[in-house]
């Protein structure tokens, strides 16, 4: 039996090194999609081959001709881009910290928006959960104190994409969403990458992940200890709710 391997319909050279999970697609004109990404520091790309678009801030690249570059004065962190005001037939671009993203997004994710929630929390899944997890495996063992920012960030964008009443408890408003608490997230996240770390091809890499974690009353974590730390309670009350659910179901 010959397997095919699957070719790419077309190939698009930036000659720019393209930061990986920072790129979208938008239609900045209304009209024609755009390839943006970020290509360093504090820079981020613009695949514009649709005339001359050239702004004080975006200038044409020296590099490639249908390249248009901008360069900001903050940390290129997160990208994302949409249609974000009703009287715009046009997208938007948004750069900055996930924290600063949700700010900006907040027309869209707001308790006025008019976006259903199923659609709130794509966006927040695609938008803000993918930066603010970015390479979890790495840093999920850090201390509990450390990683609670993460979750008041999901819990603010819980409460106001439901509309919830103050006195609602996030772990309901985390079971009405159908969304994981940050810990669990991350700790699946580094269940599959240990899983699939384990049984690569490459001896070195499986030699990188096959170490016995420390005791859990040491003073030094190390990234296998999260897959044995019990769930937060947080996490614990959410999935009692879960549980509860299905009992009912």
């Amino acid at each position: 039996m010959q397997v095919s391997s699957i070719q790419p319909v077309f190939k698009l050279e930036l000659n720019h090194r393209v930061i990986p999970n920072t790129v979208v697609i938008a239609k900045y004109d209304g009209t024609h999609p755009c390839l943006t990404a970020a290509a360093g520091y504090d820079k981020i790309i613009i695949h514009h081959p649709y005339g001359t678009s050239e702004t004080s801030r975006a200038q044409r690249s020296t590099a490639h001709g249908e390249v248009l570059e901008l360069s900001l004065s903050q940390r290129v962190v997160a990208l994302a881009a949409g249609m974000l005001k009703p009287d715009v037939q046009r997208d938007m671009l948004l750069v900055g910290s996930p924290n600063q993203i949700l700010a900006r997004l907040g027309a869209v994710l707001d308790r006025k928006s008019k976006l259903s929630r199923r659609n709130k929390r794509t966006i927040y899944k695609m938008c803000i959960t993918t930066v603010m997890t970015y390479a979890s495996p790495v840093f999920a063992h850090a201390a509990p104190k450390a990683l609670h920012r993460l979750q008041v960030i999901q819990n603010k964008f819980c409460r106001a994409a439901t509309d919830a009443h103050w006195c609602v408890r996030n772990s309901i408003l985390h079971r009405d969403l159908e969304l994981p608490t940050t810990s669990k997230y991350m700790k699946d996240a580094s269940k599959r990458f240990f899983d699939i770390a384990g049984s690569h091809p490459n001896a070195l890499l499986r030699a990188a992940v096959d170490f016995q974690p420390p005791h859990p009353t040491h003073l030094i974590r190390r990234p296998r200890n999260v897959l044995f730390d019990p769930p937060d309670a947080l996490t614990a009350a959410v999935e009692s709710l879960n549980d509860v659910n299905d009992t009912h179901d």
